[in-house]
């Protein structure tokens, strides 16, 4: 019975003792009804209904089952089966999923499948999934796509252009890997681009649309903890692990600087020294500079004498300059030209705190010698005075 209602009797009944030694058969506008028995059957029957509705389709009502390969198409013609199960051959190869909603149900999607774009010579080479009602193409491979263009494992994880993805999503190639963030105009903001991308020498953020800029760069080999947000917000740098300020940089004493202001573009600007903070340019404190001076911080503390102190400031030679490039004169001292003992060890800068400690012990000795002369001045106006009143003493009688 056909599904159009109609019924049809065999109209060809085949012994197939031998046919069934051939490797397939070809049946044209012909369904397969039943194949009762064992394959091995010496003796067995197909029928071929040629029933047709009045659209020219044919129906199969109930279940089909095919023991063996089917090749279907417009120019499905005889050939040979290799591992395939199913062989589709045609011009304009569509496999459409039609899905029928229950009554009072919700109308749903329908699928198809597509082989390639129409025409062979100007359509294109894809396998594509689109949404048949909407004709929306959400998914799409190209012909020519790489092997392993899209590897999904057992766990989850997706891989692009890798065959054993380690990561939820893993992406390889062989000049730098990238993934692009793209925002158009289509809910009315600016268009947008920034690429994610890595490679022997950086990991970095390129801005895209404006001038392929790279505003974000990590260099191959950073250390650990480099830049390190916590969940308050404060940052830590260069190993900083706990920063305790909005901005904490860890300094390793052998490691040079541990922040420069200044410019960053090759090293002539900038000397190599150990300092901690090195600016480049003017400092502007609005309100107070403490430098740390704690007996904690500190070994090997001692006195220097009054003899190296009178001779470094006879030494010192204080000059009027101008910075390059500045206008402004200023009064100080030449970090080559000054004497050792207020010297650096690559006598490119000066400590201010050294020639405060020379001149106190110098003003200190001063007042030292002050002190001294105002005794002996008072000792001395107290002697005068006590003589003075014996003077008087002793003219006295004889002025009367």
């Amino acid at each position: 019975m056909t599904g159009n209602g109609r019924s049809c009797e065999p109209s060809l009944q085949l012994d197939l003792g031998n046919a069934m030694k051939t490797k397939h058969h070809l049946f044209n506008h012909t369904r397969l009804r039943s194949i009762p028995g064992s394959a091995l059957a010496a003796i067995t029957w197909i029928a071929f209904f040629p029933c047709q509705s009045s659209h020219g389709n044919e129906f199969i009502s109930g279940d089909t089952v095919i023991n063996g390969r089917l090749a279907i198409g417009e120019e499905a013609t005889r050939f040979h089966f290799g591992t395939e199960s199913l062989w589709v051959k045609a011009e304009k190869i569509r496999l459409r999923f039609d899905d029928v909603p229950l009554p009072g149900g919700e109308e749903q999607a329908d699928w198809q499948f597509i082989f390639n774009d129409t025409g062979r010579i100007t359509g294109g080479d894809f396998f594509a999934i689109e949404s048949s009602v909407a004709q929306n193409r959400m998914f799409r491979i190209d012909g020519a796509a790489p092997e392993n263009a899209l590897r999904i494992n057992d766990d989850g994880d997706v891989g692009l252009g890798v065959e054993s993805p380690v990561q939820a999503i893993h992406i390889r190639r062989g000049n730098n890997p990238a993934i692009r963030l793209q925002q158009d105009n289509s809910s009315g903001f600016t268009p947008q681009a920034w690429d994610m991308a890595g490679n022997e020498a950086n990991f970095f953020v390129r801005d895209v649309t404006h001038g392929h800029q790279v505003p974000f760069r990590i260099q191959a080999g950073a250390p650990t903890d480099s830049v390190n947000v916590r969940s308050n917000g404060k940052v830590g740098l260069a190993g900083a692990t706990n920063p305790r300020a909005n901005v904490h940089v860890h300094v390793d004493p052998d490691a040079g600087e541990g922040v420069i202001i200044g410019p960053g573009i090759g090293n002539d600007m900038v000397p190599a020294n150990a300092a901690t903070l090195h600016v480049e340019g003017t400092a502007f404190i609005a309100e107070t500079l403490e430098i740390g001076s704690s007996r904690e911080r500190k070994e090997h503390i001692g006195a220097f004498t009054l003899e190296e102190a009178l001779t470094t400031l006879q030494d010192l030679q204080p000059r009027r300059f101008h910075y390059r490039g500045d206008p402004e004169a200023q009064l100080g001292f030449i970090a080559e030209d000054v004497p050792e003992m207020v010297a650096t060890a690559e006598r490119k800068s000066l400590r201010p705190m050294d020639f405060v400690a020379l001149l106190t012990r110098i003003v200190q000795e001063h007042e030292s010698t002050r002190q001294t002369l105002m005794q002996t001045v008072a000792q001395q106006e107290a002697a005068i005075a006590s003589l003075t009143a014996q003077l008087q003493v002793i003219k006295g009688p004889a002025s009367r």
